[in-house]
């Protein structure tokens, strides 16, 4: 048995919290909802701070610019946390059901009595698995994008290996596409071809 204790909560706003619990100051995390760390806050008995009221001037455009980057929080959260909605917990459902089938069209491409059915066009099975595979890449390209667009900071993105993995499993399949696409021209080409000689 460990002598330990274990907080199934929300990872990021748990290691705000335990540092203002060394420290007696408060650190947010830069990539959580606001909303969500002041919940984890009143969770762990922290009192809301006394607020500082701060005076902007009319027009300057900083309510536009503060609208934008609570949204992206709140989209970048969405994603990052299936605990912060109900649809955030579909959404990552879904995310989830599609790396299994990835992982069983993987699986199944590499036996030679299913090979033909993933690679040549003229097998039977060929296009619901192509209109399938489309959906699922189309998913996860979608996801991968908001991501781009939403991450707190660009470098920190790219840093994150599982993004890395992401965009080197998202490649190949727009590489194939656009393989394919050209050996199409090129018969094409062909065909036109032999037929004017």
């Amino acid at each position: 048995k460990l002598d330990s204790y274990f907080f199934n909560r929300h990872r990021p706003c748990f290691d705000s919290i335990l540092h203002y619990y060394q420290t007696g100051k408060e650190a947010p995390p830069l990539n959580v909802d606001p909303d969500v760390y002041a919940k984890e806050k009143e969770f762990f008995g922290i009192k809301k701070e006394r607020e500082v009221a701060v005076f902007i001037p009319e027009g300057d455009g900083s309510d536009g610019i503060d609208c934008v980057n609570s949204c992206r929080m709140k989209v970048h959260n969405f994603l990052q946390d299936p605990r912060s909605s109900s649809i955030a917990a579909v959404w990552h459902g879904f995310d989830i059901f599609f790396i299994c089938i990835s992982i069983g069209f993987l699986i199944f491409e590499s036996e030679p009595e299913f090979k033909e059915q993933f690679s040549d066009k003229e097998a039977s099975y060929y296009v619901p698995l192509f209109i399938i595979n489309c959906i699922i890449m189309g998913f996860f390209t979608t996801d991968f994008l908001i991501r781009l667009v939403t991450w707190p900071s660009l470098l920190e993105f790219w840093k994150n290996l599982f993004n890395v993995l992401d965009i080197l499993s998202i490649l190949p399949f727009y590489v194939n596409l656009l393989v394919d696409s050209e050996e199409n021209d090129e018969s094409g080409e062909v065909n036109k071809q032999t037929t004017w000689s």
